[in-house]
Order: C-alpha cells, then structure tokens, then sequence
C-alpha cells in the first residue's frame, strides 16, 4: 500500500512539474521592407511591444531602410522571407536577378502566386515559371540578406511561395542546407495560432488575442503570425482587390503587439517570448571550406606569398602568419574553414606590409573583400608589390603640436613611444587645465606614413575642427603606440593587467605631471578601435575612479578566445559611474564582433546601466573594420562622449 502511495505521489510530482514548464510563444511579425510604414510599425511592435521574429522582403523598395533599422536593433530576431510576388497594386517591386520566368509584362513579380478571380492569368503558377530561375533569385535575396543582415536566423514564405509545389519545397530545403539557416522549423513548435474571436477592429484584436492566450498549453511552444503598420496616408494607398482595408487593419495589429493589457496578461501567464533564433540553433557544426587562389605572374615559385584579413583563419591582419602554397603556373593557393556566414576582408603580402599587393602606381590595393555562405572558391590577381613604406598619395601637415615621449617602460612589457597632441592656445594660455582622452594603437591617429597600414584617424584634424566650431571642449589626446604584443597587452590576462598597470600608474601620472590637465575621473576619457576598444573598456571597467567615460569602437568584447562579458556578468561591485561609447560596422570581422557587443549591452541592461544615459550604441552597416571606417566615426563618437557629455556624469 505505501508503494503505491508513493507511485502515486511521484506521478502527481511529474504532472504537477509538467504543468509548471513555461509556455513559449514566437511573436511574428512580417513583411518588412514593403512601405516606410511597415517599417516603423514593425520596430515600434518590437521594441515597445511583444514582437519577437521580423521576417523581411529583401527585394522590397524599403529594404534598405529596413536594413538599417534592423542593424540598430540587433536583438530581434530576422527572417528572410522570400517572396515571388507584388501584390499590391499602388507599389510593385521586381527580382532581383535576372529571371524572366518570374516577370510579368512590366518586369515586376506576378502579383499572386495562385489563380485569382480578380487578376486573372496574374498568378505565377499560372505562367511559365521555371525552377531554375526560382533557384536564382532565392539565391539572390538570402545572399543579399546575409550580407546586410548579421541576425538573420530562418528562412520563411511570403504568400506561401516556397510551398507552391514539392519541387520548390525541396528546392527551399536545399538552399536552407546549404546557406546553414532553417527554413521556418514548424516541426520544433506545437503549431501556429491565430485570433479566437472577431478580428476587425482594434479592440476585438486584443480581445480576441486574449482568448488565444487562455488556450495555450504548458510546456508548448506556439507561433503567432501578423503584419503590423501604421494607419496613415502612405499605408492608405496599400491595398490589392478584396483587401482593401489594409491601414485599418496593419494598425490594428501594432495596437495588439503594444498593447499594456496584452503585454500584462503574458507577463501574469509566464509566457516566455522567444524568437526562432532561441527555438532551433544554427546546424553549422562543419563549416565552410574557402579555397583562396592567387595568380601573380611576375614572381617566382620559390616566392612566399602571405594571406591576411580580419579573422583568425587569416592571422589577424598579421602580415606573415598566414602563408600559401605553391601550385604551379605563378599560382598559390590556401584552404580554411569557416564556421557561420560571414563577410571577410583580406589582402595578400609577401610577409610584410612594406610588401604588399599593389597597383600598377605602386599604390597598396584596397581591401578584397567576400561573402562567405557556401563552400567558396576565389580566384584573385596581382600583378605588383609596394616597395619598401607604404607611398601616402597624399601627405597632410600636422594641425596642431605634437609631443614626443620615446620607449617609456615598463616591467613585463616592450618599450613603447608616446605622442601627446596639444590644442591650440595651449602654450598661450598658462592657466587653463585641459580633459585628457587617451588612445590605443597611437601610431595609427596622426600621420598615415608612420601608421600601421598607411591610413590615420586623422585625430588632430578632427579635435581640432570640432573644438573650432565648439562642439567640444579643448582637449589634449595622448597616442599610445602598441608593440607587437598588441594582441596580448589589449586583452584579459598576464600582459593585459601589465599594461592596464603601465597607463594607471605610470602613463597617467606622467601626463598630469608634465601637462595641465584636469586629473579627476569626470575628465579623464579612454578610446580605441577593435583589441584596443576591448582594453579601453577593461580599464573603464576596473578603473572607474581614474576613467570615467570610453569610446570602444568595433570592440572585441567577446570573441574566440576572448570573453569580457563573463568579467562583467560576474563582477558584483556597486554599480559604477562610467559611460560607454559602444559602435560596430557590418562587414567581415564585423559581422563576428556584433554577438560580442550584444551580449555585453544584455550584460550592462542586467546590471541597471540604461541605453542613452549609461551607454550608447552605434551601428554603421557599411562600414568594414579598418583605420578609415575608424576615422569616419570618430568626430560623432567625440560629440557624444565629449561635447553631448550624455548621463550622470554631465557636459565636460
């Protein structure tokens, strides 16, 4: 009898732990890119509402907005929607590839993709379509969204284009495999719901939607799917024959998504909203296979010939790491794998940058650049090497007065040089004390014959026109060289601490001591790019009394080996008073840095730091991760960290 109880109160433990698993629900909400107010609606449902997944129309005129919007919101998760149609009558867009099975008369996409009373012969499947051209242009728009689009994670249909019959359905599936994103995994989740109850105004939607939430089971998993827009004359004049009412009703759909009721009810329910992102991982566990081919039919089969980029694989950006391989017919060549999507950047050197590949001028060549989605050979050439420096087409004079302060030491560390810039009026005017802004990489800020890969950030021009114009204080900016530790000393770990020690305890005071600052942590600023926006984030964070505020461009804060933000999920100090410029670009490294930057902003938003006051975070999608992209940014950040003077810590 006591087995028995006891059987029995296990499987009411089991039935009663089984009740209490969360249920977990997909917010959808799609169409992105087909009007400015689809746009805006679809951001608004996501960052104030319970909006998850945002599916885009790549080929969609407001595709580029969308991309921009998307990239400045990098916690939703995306989806690629392919489309095969137009289907609304006042707006129409076209494939992107040159399909012209796809294209109807005016060389847009048929509106419908099945017969339609009100467009006849309009439908897709009703004209001559070919899978080899629907393979094109799937290709086309889940490429171009890759590029542009970092947190792309499935493939989903517009218009159920993908279903239209088993050879496309395969076809979708083959592509998902080959491009390592799930096309919309409907077997990982119990099934896709939709409004219990009327559905035309807004307030039947919430109501309605309500009503779906009650039905929902434990321990399931549910997607709700949706367009959300915004009632207004643009989306007024949105409409195909027997939906004409599209304002209304998008409008209706943002109201749901926003709703304080709805969002409360979820809450009080314990739902958890996820994206599909959390649902299905990436499947991506063997990698893509890049083949790098260099013809240079000037050099000899016993020259060595070095590959170098913005990765790892490629020796990061280390001129003599990466070496190829012989093949024959002025040809080397060098296999790597990557493991995800990504746009990488690269050049080729004959083991220095003194010798790289060049043009006919002796000019370096300009990054090459490549998206990586698929098992990918490249073919490239070269035909001349610089010579010795890099040649500077143009030389500028140094604005303002330069400092020199040659091999400083210390104790674990290789000697390093120091530049200190002075503004203007700064040996005139004997009492005025200066803000100090200490950078990394200090060879690459002022003049591009002396910098590391022939390009400057331009620093002195650009504190200098903004301190013309007031948009920020006088200031004094201290360059600190790196050596060819640099790797080491700008990260967590034994070198790392050594120079964190040599800028705290040694650098610093030699600056306050021999120049007229304000020494106070307020006025006291650090900043640098890549490896040196992760040391400039390390010192702020573990030396918020000397420095108060950073600008981390392109931070490295966690990638391969490198992971700062369990430093910070980790440190349970009081709440410091700093203020973080964060910033990232979209191509090659990065596209691998953005997780990184994502997860240390989750870290920060944890701990209390608020977006705007504490911190803020830029996004630049075109830019690649090189001095010039730097440079670009580099006069906003000083605005906002220097002259907005955003948060606690007040205008300088």
């Amino acid at each position: 009898m006591k087995k028995i109880a006891y059987l029995v109160l296990i499987l009411i433990s089991f039935e009663t732990f089984a009740q209490q698993k969360p249920i977990r629900l997909i917010v959808r909400g799609d169409d992105m890119g087909y009007s400015h107010s689809g746009n805006e609606a679809l951001i608004k449902s996501y960052k104030e509402g319970i909006e998850t997944s945002i599916e885009v129309l790549v080929p969609s005129p407001w595709f580029p907005e969308a991309v921009k919007m998307l990239n400045e919101n990098p916690g939703v998760d995306v989806g690629i929607h392919l489309a095969l149609t137009s289907e609304w009558d006042n707006i129409k867009w076209r494939p992107l590839s040159d399909c012209p099975s796809l294209k109807n008369s005016d060389g847009y996409f048929f509106p419908m993709i099945y017969p339609n009373k009100n467009y006849p012969q309009q439908a897709l499947l009703e004209n001559k379509w070919t899978i080899k051209d629907i393979e094109k242009e799937f290709r086309a728009q889940i490429e171009l969204a890759l590029k542009r689009l970092p947190q792309v994670s499935h493939i989903s249909s517009h218009m159920n284009c993908t279903n239209m019959n088993e050879e496309v359905k395969v076809l979708t599936k083959k592509l998902a495999k080959e491009y390592k994103i799930k096309v919309d995994p409907e077997t990982d989740y119990q099934g896709i719901v939709g409004y219990n109850g009327p559905s035309k105004t807004s307030e039947e939607k919430i109501n309605s939607f309500l009503k779906m939430i009650d039905k929902l089971e434990s321990g399931k998993t549910y997607v709700f799917i949706d367009h959300p827009g915004i009632n207004n004359e643009e989306l007024q004049a949105v409409h195909h024959i027997g939906y004409e009412n599209v304002s209304i009703d998008r409008q209706g759909v943002t109201d749901v998504f926003t709703n304080k009721r709805v969002k409360d009810y979820i809450k009080q329910k314990g739902i958890q909203l996820i994206g599909y992102k959390d649902l299905v991982p990436a499947e991506n566990t063997t990698g893509y296979k890049v083949l790098f081919n260099l013809y240079s039919p000037d050099l000899s089969s016993k020259s060595a010939i070095y590959i170098t980029g913005g990765s790892a694989q490629l020796g990061n950006w280390n001129p003599d790491k990466v070496k190829m391989g012989y093949k024959g017919n002025h040809t080397w060549s060098k296999e790597i794998t990557v493991d995800k999507n990504l746009s990488i950047e690269y050049k080729y050197t004959l083991g220095a940058w003194e010798h790289e590949g060049a043009d006919a001028r002796g000019m370096a060549l300009p990054n090459f650049n490549a998206l990586i989605s698929k098992d990918t050979i490249i073919k490239d050439s070269v035909s001349f090497w610089t010579k010795g420096k890099r040649k500077i087409m143009v030389k500028g004079r140094i604005t303002g007065k330069l400092k020199f302060h040659p091999a400083m030491k210390w104790e674990g560390l290789k000697d390093r040089d120091v530049t200190v810039w002075l503004p203007d009026g700064y040996e005139k005017n004997a009492n005025k004390r200066y803000a100090v802004l200490y950078l990394q990489d200090g060879q690459n800020l002022f003049d591009a014959s002396k910098s590391s890969f022939g390009v400057e950030w331009g620093i002195d021009e650009s504190v200098d026109s903004l301190i013309k114009i007031r948009a920020i204080p006088p200031v004094i900016v201290v360059g600190i060289n790196n050596t060819a530790d640099r790797s080491k000393e700008y990260a967590p770990g034994e070198m790392g601490t050594a120079y964190m020690n040599f800028v705290v305890e040694k650098l610093k005071p030699f600056i306050d001591k021999t120049y007229r600052t304000m020494p106070d942590s307020k006025h006291t600023i650090v900043g640098g790019s890549s490896s040196g926006g992760l040391i400039s984030f390390m010192l702020t964070w573990q030396y918020p009394d000397v420095f108060a505020k950073a600008i981390c461009m392109s931070p490295a804060l966690k990638i391969s080996d490198l992971d700062y933000v369990k430093v910070v999920n980790e440190d349970n100090r009081e709440r410091k008073n700093v203020f973080f410029y964060l910033d990232n670009g979209g191509f090659g490294l990065e596209s691998e840095l953005r997780p990184g930057i994502d997860e240390m902003i989750a870290a920060l938003n944890a701990k209390g730091y608020q977006e705007g006051k504490d911190f803020v975070f830029i996004v630049a999608p075109e830019a690649h991760h090189f001095e010039a992209a730097w440079a670009k940014r580099f006069p906003e950040a000083l605005k906002i960290v220097l002259g907005a003077g955003l948060g606690r810590l007040g205008r300088l």
